[in-house]
């Protein structure tokens, strides 16, 4: 990654997600992120979206996946996952909100669920919360569910409360 499209990567990064499923941009790649590695993909001089994730012996787990918000719509988010797909040939898996009608922002999170079950991702049988975000994972590929449990718990050690989800 060139270090100049650091800012806007920083800039994509905040508009993207919220502050309650942030990591400070800075702690990206030092720490428990040490292994994992920040993408930009460009279009010609135009920064389309930014990848962040671990490239394990079993998985590819993308911790943060987001397109700018401009440039949605438009097919580049298919087009990038359907080449992660090809170049690292092995099971994809990442996190999503669970929907919750209590909460206000359900339009994003139905949203993102949908733009994966459109890309071939399924759910996957359990829930979890971190740092207060109720999560569930979605998969692409055959993924060894308790592999990836393991994999979480250890590299996100404040992850709490993993338990079978309710099928949608």
């Amino acid at each position: 990654m060139d270090i100049s499209s650091l800012p806007e990567l920083e800039k994509l990064y905040l508009e993207s997600f919220s502050a309650e499923e942030r990591t400070p941009f800075d702690k990206l790649m030092t720490g428990k992120f040490k292994n994992f590695t920040m993408l930009a993909v460009y279009k010609q001089d135009t920064m389309i979206d930014l990848i962040h994730a671990n490239n394990t012996d079993d998985f590819l787990y993308i911790n943060y996946f987001a397109v700018k918000k401009e440039l949605q719509d438009r097919g580049y988010g298919s087009q990038i996952l359907t080449k992660l797909k090809q170049e690292y040939d092995k099971p994809i898996v990442l996190d999503v909100e669970e929907i919750d009608e209590k909460t206000t922002d359900n339009e994003t999170k139905r949203r993102r669920k949908n733009f994966y079950l459109k890309n071939g991702f399924q759910h996957g049988k359990y829930s979890l919360f971190w740092i207060g975000n109720h999560m569930t994972y979605m998969y692409y590929g055959n993924i060894d569910e308790h592999k990836y449990l393991e994999y979480l718990k250890k590299t996100f050690v404040n992850i709490t409360n993993i338990q079978k989800r309710d099928e949608d």
